[in-house]
């Protein structure tokens, strides 16, 4: 069986654990795995969770963000069956059930997070949005 993505990102798997390391400073190398599992630069995907190109460790806010971003890349890769394409496009085309945005452009905030996971969740169930 193939491990999860937090698994392969090398993240503390109990909720007590990745709470404390994102309120500790996760590392923004993080940042650079994750990117590798997409296939992108991580640039690319500091970029979306707004980390500054200088630092070392992810401020709490960003630490929060990227793990949203990879929890939701996680899904997102089981439903398309691991194509790193696909997921890269389907995070940055705009989309119709979010309004006609990049869904990567809402895991900033919970709320938009909850709004992109809604709308994955009905793709792989077959439901309508």
């Amino acid at each position: 069986m193939m491990k999860s993505l937090i698994e392969r990102l090398g993240l503390p798997l109990s909720h007590k654990s990745l709470h404390q390391a994102t309120i500790t400073g996760l590392p923004v190398e993080l940042t650079s795995r994750l990117a590798e599992e997409l296939g992108i630069d991580a640039c690319v995907v500091a970029g979306w969770i707004g980390i500054a190109p200088e630092a070392s460790l992810m401020t709490s806010a960003e630490g929060d963000a990227f793990c949203r971003l990879a929890n939701l890349v996680d899904v997102l890769m089981s439903v398309l069956e691991s194509d790193q394409a696909a997921a890269t496009r389907w995070l940055t085309s705009p989309n119709i059930a979010l309004g006609n945005v990049q869904p990567v452009s809402l895991l900033s905030t919970e709320v938009g997070g909850r709004a992109v996971r809604q709308v994955m969740l009905a793709i792989e169930y077959g439901l309508p949005v």
